[in-house]
């Protein structure tokens, strides 16, 4: 894998210095070429690092989690608890009665943070919303699995 390396950083420093003048600007010939190369290597590369930088951080994420549950584990069940509850029932009030919330998301959020209150769990406002918003990714946008229709005749 060095070596690897080794030949593409000689590689690319070669590039530079012939498709460079002796002032150090590039040749006009090969602006355009370069160019494409550089945004068709962008276009390729940007989607998987982006996906390989989520990876990362929800792996990040998924592993203080597990350590935060190990170590505090009625604190952990707790948080779950609440968090799953109040944003199934703003769901299910809104669907109700909708006129009785005008935002789901501050609805939950209130009734979460009475009951952290009374529980004496300390969670910033912004830590409730973030747990707010995972959970209703997690309950209500994912994909449902569709089976096709059998056929009878």
């Amino acid at each position: 894998m060095k070596v690897l390396k080794v030949f593409l950083l000689i590689g690319l420093l070669l590039l530079i210095l012939t498709a460079c003048t002796p002032e150090g600007e590039l040749l006009p010939e090969l602006q355009e070429p370069i160019s494409v190369f550089i945004q068709s290597l962008i276009e390729l590369l940007l989607v998987p690092l982006l996906m390989m930088g989520i990876a990362w951080v929800y792996a990040k994420v998924r592993e203080l989690w597990r350590n935060f549950s190990t170590r505090n584990p009625q604190e952990a069940y707790w948080i779950n608890y609440v968090i799953s509850t109040v944003v199934q029932a703003a769901e299910q009030v809104y669907e109700s009665n909708p006129e009785a919330i005008n935002d789901k998301k501050a609805w939950a959020l209130a009734r979460a943070e009475a009951w952290f209150g009374n529980l004496g769990i300390q969670l910033e406002i912004e830590e409730i919303s973030d747990l707010i918003e995972a959970e209703v990714k997690a309950l209500f946008n994912s994909q449902p699995v569709i089976l096709p229709e059998e056929n009878q005749g």
